[in-house]
């Protein structure tokens, strides 16, 4: 194919040296073609569709005259613009509810004087099972609300021993929901009263049983606890 490509073009290299002699025979600027003629002859036609790129390199040869090619003489696709997306990504920053400052709710449940042997921190064994019933009013809980159980004396004895007495029959109150209710437990948060604050004036014994009691209140959890709630006992409360 090559060499009849080759011949192609001598041929035509020929008739045109022909053409021009026949013609300008008489012209004594063009009795013979010099070497310039047939070097830009033989150029010409060694580049038939003159993109700047030979034949024998050219992979497309029939390309528009003038036409902007490639090394291979082809005319260059078009590449695709490539746009680059940029999505917007929105951080959202976690809602935090704001504290609120509020009045105790009033109590879900009061364990009266009758929960606790006279003097005493621990629970009486008949009494068990009256506590372990109440505690099914704390089932409605919310999953961020807490729980407040708040010790309380009469006034008999010293304020100090009150104080503590107060402390640790809120902490033993504390215990005993912590294993009946373990997911209440990282909720639960106690506070001693002493004889502070009583429901009724300490002028009888039966007003003194009311105000030996311990308090549980379920408060929302955005409501501020009281500065001195706990979810542990101080260790100066300990002791009797």
């Amino acid at each position: 194919m090559k060499v009849q490509k080759n011949a192609f073009k001598l041929g035509l290299i020929a008739a045109g040296v022909a053409f021009a002699s026949a013609s300008y025979a008489d012209s004594n600027a063009m009795k013979s073609l010099n070497s310039n003629d047939v070097e830009a002859m033989v150029q010409f036609y060694d580049d038939m569709d003159q993109d700047g790129v030979n034949d024998a390199q050219d992979h497309c040869p029939n390309t528009a005259m003038g036409a902007s090619v490639d090394a291979n003489g082809c005319t260059p696709v078009a590449q695709p613009e490539m746009n680059t997306v940029i999505e917007e990504v929105t951080i959202y920053e976690p809602v935090v509810a704001e504290k609120i400052e509020a009045p105790l709710p009033e109590p879900v449940f009061t364990m009266s004087s009758t929960f606790f042997d006279l003097d005493k921190a621990t629970l009486r064994a008949d009494q068990i099972g009256e506590l372990r019933a109440n505690l099914s009013k704390l089932n409605s809980m919310k999953p961020t609300d807490n729980l407040l159980i708040m010790g309380h004396t009469c006034d008999l004895g010293p304020d100090a021993y009150n104080m503590r007495l107060s402390w640790r029959r809120a902490n033993t109150v504390q215990k005993f929901i912590t294993a009946e209710m373990p997911n209440l437990a990282d909720r639960i948060y106690i506070v001693g009263r002493g004889e502070k604050e009583p429901m009724v004036a300490n002028t009888s014994e039966a007003n003194r049983k009311q105000n030996r009691r311990v308090e549980l209140r379920v408060l929302p959890g955005n409501q501020i606890l009281p500065s001195d709630a706990t979810k542990m006992m101080p260790s100066s409360m300990a002791k009797r």
